[in-house]
């Protein structure tokens, strides 16, 4: 018997397809060797990694952003309740009634009167 060590065989994984349909027409899936399917998790797993990292930057820097607007919102009131007092108080305007039409019912629609065909008098315009 031999000592030597025989070298190991690779490990294949098949790589699954995106839309995988039975069909007549189907082609040999590609096997990946162990290495370059751990590679390929490998770059996944930093892929996934980074990303949650960026969505916690972010959820901070929105944090952040919402604090200075409601400080800027609350200084925005302060300023506004200082300015108010410096302003002479006037008491609401009561509205105006509608011009008084005599001759005219309530609820009636006036129609102005009907123009006179010109005469060619400039004087009259």
């Amino acid at each position: 018997m031999s000592s030597s060590k025989q070298p190991a065989s690779k490990k294949t994984f098949q790589v699954p397809e995106d839309n995988p349909m039975n069909s007549d027409n189907e082609k040999p899936r590609p096997s990946l060797s162990q290495e370059e399917a751990l590679r390929r998790l490998d770059w996944l797993t930093n892929a996934v990694t980074q990303l949650t990292n960026d969505k916690i930057e972010l959820i901070n820097t929105l944090k952040e952003t919402r604090e200075q607007l409601e400080a800027q919102k609350v200084e925005l009131a302060k300023q506004a309740s200082i300015k108010q007092p410096d302003q002479p108080d006037q008491p609401a305007q009561p509205a105006q009634p509608a011009q008084i039409t005599y001759g005219k019912k309530s609820g009636e629609v006036l129609k102005p009167t009907k123009p006179t065909p010109f005469d060619g008098t400039t004087t009259k315009l």
